[in-house]
This record gives structure tokens, sequence and C-alpha cells, in this order.
């Protein structure tokens, strides 16, 4: 049995251990923190970068007012972000180890950093900053790298360093080069002048400082540009981009036969003002690569090489660049007043209030929707072809005594003329074209051009004012139609209200179901829109089997102290599936075919037609 004595004795031999340990040994050793390979790196404080291999200098790009430009080997504007990502990448560099070394002569020949294989420098607005990269590890899996002034040596990754770098230092250069081709950076918005030259042809395009609308200036006379073309050839000219190994040549006194730039094929030019921006020339395609051309960028004088496609999309013809379209820009709501020539010689007048009147030969309320539907087909209609620039006699084209003209005037004092375009004289033997001439106020001198447009864009434009009325064409409630006659050829019958206001036939009160049905016809008819104006004049009713259908309503109403009759009489069907009719015109006009619509002669062939009974046998 142990004694109390003898387990104090052991306690404090115990505490004795524990104490020569933790105190005594200084306990565990607390591993170093490892340095920082580039302290208080920022890429946006770098001003520049060189690039060093065994001391040459490969490569240095600076920054200036936020470009990068290159300076050695070649003055240059550089890649605006091969540099930010090579900053990206250096800023984010982890090492996988630090080996600590004494910063003494010689020490550092074990790992080729006495003599670096590559310098990496950058440039600050104080003391540069440097790394140097020797040999890879034994394992050829690491490399290593130091900082000069700094003892120890750093393992890297060795995807740090991509494995061809040391190959690729001849093509840094071109590499890091700006390979756009008219390198505008951010002057794209201060173009306002393309010239593109192509053989004897010259075509300039300008920008309009008052309303910043293209015009084409040259050739003679001047043209309205297509403005969505422009700006589309403006971004991709933008974005043209030399070919990936297409830096040909930088030899300004060199032979440029070779290319076909001694008598360049075309060249493009674009400037702000009377100031050059920018100007290329361009050459023939490469024997074993057609789909790319030889360029002379002029600010350079270097020869480079680039695809072609867009060179051709630049030199189509000058006819690709104009706007098509016959009728300048310009909102219905600005509109007072559309005069036709035609079919009839009548106007429709727009109120301050935005209605829209026929206004001549007669007044009466005209269709909003269908004098928007002229004015978007007259403003929507484009040119297949440019006939002949300044004529002088237009009446080789029918156009000194058109056969249809369309005036647009604008609001405000005496109404001016925005666009007006007349119709000639068939522009082919087949007749689907016709000759055409526009007068725009944007435009004075096109009032001497002949174009060529579709026949059916002229068919779509209404040549009489019946064409344009109002086609909501009668407005009552059932309540107020107080008979009905009924005829479906040799079938007839007569409904009326009784005292007690219910319908009532040959045969006695309708049914419930039949009442339904005649109520909701009548409500249809009430408020029936026509679909479409056919024709006018009474002697085309036979035309469409209107007077031998024998197919009709007749309604008498009571409204106030006032009573109405209206009747609508059915022919045959038309193309689009409704039913040609004719009707009462509560505006007492020239009698007009329409199509009637074929939901309400659904609800009629359900509701009315049906009642129509067999005359009695004689």
């Amino acid at each position: 049995m142990i004694r109390k004595d003898t387990w104090f004795l052991i306690a404090s031999a115990m505490i004795a251990l524990v104490y020569t340990l933790a105190f005594e040994r200084g306990g565990p050793s607390v591993p170093k923190p490892m340095p920082l390979l580039l302290p208080k790196f920022k890429p946006e404080a770098i001003t520049g970068i060189q690039i060093l291999s065994h001391g040459t200098n490969a490569l240095h790009v600076v920054r200036a007012e936020d470009r990068w430009r290159l300076i050695h080997p070649i003055r240059y504007p550089a890649d605006p972000v091969r540099p930010e990502i090579f900053l990206k990448a250096m800023a984010t560099l982890q090492p996988l180890r630090h080996i600590p070394v004494k910063n003494e002569t010689g020490k550092y020949h074990e790992f080729g950093l006495d003599s670096p294989r590559l310098v990496f420098r950058f440039h600050t607005k104080g003391q540069p900053l440097e790394l140097h990269f020797g040999d890879f590890t034994p394992l050829a899996d690491k490399i290593y790298v130091r900082r000069p002034n700094q003892p120890g040596v750093f393992l890297l990754p060795k995807n740090s360093l991509p494995e061809n770098f040391q190959a690729l230092l001849p093509r840094m250069a071109n590499l890091w080069r700006d390979h756009s081709l008219f390198q505008l950076g951010d002057r794209l918005l201060d173009v306002d002048m393309l010239t593109i030259r192509s053989g004897p042809r010259q075509m300039m395009i300008r920008r309009n400082a008052t309303n910043r609308l293209w015009q084409i200036r040259l050739p003679a006379p001047v043209k309205r540009a297509h403005q969505d073309r422009i700006r589309e050839a403006l971004a991709n000219i933008s974005q043209w981009r030399v070919a990936v190994d297409g830096f040909v040549t930088d030899d300004h006194q060199g032979d440029h036969e070779p290319y076909g730039l001694q008598a360049p094929t075309a060249e493009i030019s674009l400037g702000n003002g009377t100031n050059l921006i920018a100007t290329v020339q361009f050459g023939h395609s490469p024997t074993n690569q057609p789909q790319h051309v030889y360029a002379r960028i002029l600010s350079h004088t270097n020869i480079v090489r680039v695809p072609k496609p867009l060179l051709d999309f630049l030199r189509a013809p000058v006819w690709d660049f104009c706007d098509h379209r016959l009728g300048s820009p310009i909102g219905p709501s600005e509109l007072a007043r559309i005069e036709v020539q035609a079919g009839e010689n009548f106007a429709l007048t727009q109120s301050t209030n935005g209605v829209w009147r026929i206004s001549a030969p007669n007044s009466l309320p005209a269709d909003e929707a269908l004098v928007i539907d002229l004015f978007r087909n007259l403003q929507l209609m484009k040119a297949l072809e440019l006939k002949r620039e300044l004529v002088a006699d237009f009446s080789q084209f029918g156009l000194a005594k058109p056969s249809a003209s369309y005036t647009l005037r604008t609001r405000g004092g005496p109404n001016q003329i925005h666009t007006q375009i007349t119709f000639g004289t068939p522009a082919n033997t087949a007749g689907d074209r016709l000759h055409v001439r526009r007068w725009d106020r944007n435009f004075l001198h096109d009032k001497d051009t002949v174009y060529v447009v579709a026949n059916p864009s002229r068919q779509s434009l209404p040549s009489y004012s019946y064409e344009l009325r109002e086609r909501k064409f009668w407005n009552f409630a059932p309540n107020e139609v107080t008979k009905i006659t009924i005829e479906d050829g040799p079938k007839a019958t007569i409904l009326q209200r009784n005292d007690t206001d219910q319908w009532t036939g040959p045969g006695g009160r309708l049914t419930p179901t039949e009442v339904n049905l005649v109520e909701l016809a009548l409500k249809n008819l009430g408020q029936f829109k026509v679909v479409d104006w056919t024709t006018r004049g009474a002697d085309k009713l036979a035309g469409f089997e209107i007077l031998s259908k024998k197919k009709s309503l007749t309604l008498e109403l009571v409204r106030g102290d006032k009573s109405l009759t209206r009747k609508i009489q059915f022919g045959r069907k038309s193309e689009k599936g409704n039913t040609y009719a004719f009707a009462t015109d509560p505006l007492d006009q020239e009698p007009v075919v329409f199509e009637f619509p074929g939901n309400t002669m659904q609800a009629c062939e359900i509701g009315l037609f049906p009642l129509a009974m067999q005359p009695p046998e004689k």
C-alpha cells in the first residue's frame, strides 16, 4: 500500500517534468511566415512593363493617359487588354515555398538566378519592382524566382510561366500589339466622315452636324444614306482585326508591289471635320489565303493581313449604302394634312386633338387605323433601284403627268410639304414595277431623281376617299329595333315587337331561345365594323351577286321621336371568307360594297335567317 507522502513525491516530480518541458526547453517551434513575393503590388499603379531575356530588352510597354503603347522593339499602340491581364496574373502569384538564402555573391548560382533567364520589371512612380526567373527544379514542375535586394528564393508552380514563354519572346511584340486595323479606341464617336475608294469610284459619307443624319456626298448629287448600314459599317470597321500572325512587315522603305500596294485597289479613310483620323490602303490577297487581304496602315506604314469579307461589304455599290425609303421619317402627330391625287382627288386633315377626317371632296369621318396604314405604307415604301439621277425630262418615265401623287404636309403656319411621292409609268414589260419620283424638304436635290418601286407598293395605297372612311358603319342598340324584315331568296318573314316588348313572328311569340339569338344578332349588327371597303357605285352590286342572291335584313328603328330604316343586302363570299355586302349609308353617300365581318354574319345566320319561311303554295 502506497503511503500519502509517496503520492506527494510522485506529484511533485510530474510538475517538475512539465515545467522543464514547457519553460526550460522553450516549447514547440513556431514557423516563420513566408515573405510576400510582390508586397504592395497594385496593377493600377504600374506605368510600364519590361520583359528582358538574358539581359536583352525583349518587350517594353508604357501606360500614358490610360492607354498602353509599345516602345520596344517597335513603337506601336499596344493591345489594351493584354497588359491588364498580365498585371492581374502577377498580382495573384502564389509561391509554394520560400528558401532562405543569405544575400551573398554566388549564392544564387545554383538556382540559375545569378544571370536570370527572364526579368519582369514593373515601373511605378517610385522605385521599379522586379522579378527574376531562374532555372526549373530537377523535376521541372517548379521554377525559382527572386526579388533583387531581398534574400531568399521563391518556388512558383511551373504554370506561373508558360512552358513556351521563351519561344514566344521573339513574337511577344506582335502578340502585344493592338490588332485593331484602324486603332480608333474611344474616337469612334468622333468620326463624322467615311471615305471609301475602290478603283476609280470614290464614295464619301458625312454626318450632318444639324440633324446628325448620314448623307452620301459623293458621288453627286447628295443622297440620303441608310443610317443603320452606315452605323453597322463603322462598328465593323472599329472591330476589324489584324489576323493572328498577320503583321507582315514594318519596313517603311520596302517593296510594296508583292502585296498589291504599289497601286492600292481600295482605300478607306475616317475623319472628323477636316481632320483625318485614320487611313488604310488595301492590296491583293495572299495566294494561299483568298479570304484575307494585305492592308497598309498609313499612320504606321506597316503592312498587315486582315480578313477580306468586310472589305467586300464596304466596296458594295453606292446604292447599297443609300436609304431606299421614299419618305423621310416623321411622326404621325406632326402631320396636318395628307393630299391624294389618284382615282379621285381628296384630302385628309388632322385636328389639333389628333382626329382625322376626310376634308375633300366631302367632309366625312375617317378611320384612324386606315389613315395610319396609309401613313405607314408611305413611310416604309422602298425603292428597288435608282433608275436615273439629274433627270431633266420626266415625261419618258410618265412623271410629267403622274398617275398618282401622295403629299404629306406638316403643322404650323402655311402647311409645308414634308414629302411628296408621285408614280409614273411601268418600269418593265411585266408591269410589276413602276417609275417613281419623290420630293423631300430635307433632300431638295433628290427631286431630279427617278426610282423604281414594286407595283404592289403602289396598290397598297388608297386611290379613293371612300377607302379611308370610318368603318364603324352603324350605331344602334337592340332595344331601338322594332321591326325586322328577313329575306333569304324565296323565303321571307317579318318579326315585330308587340305592346309588351316581346318579339313575335307569323306563328306568334318567339321562344326564349329564339329571342336570345335575335337579340345577339341585333347587338352585332348595331355595332358592326366594315372589314374592308371594296368598291363604290350602284353599278358594282351585281358583280358581287348582291342583287341576284336576294338575301337581306331590313331594320326599322325608333330613336326618340324619329323613325329610321337600315337595310343590308348580302352577296357572295370574299377571298378572306367574309361576305360582300351593301347597306343603307347613314351619311347618304354613294353606294359602297364592303366586306361584312364573318362573326356578325354567323350571328345572323344562326339567329335571323333560319326564321325566314317559304311562301305558301298558290
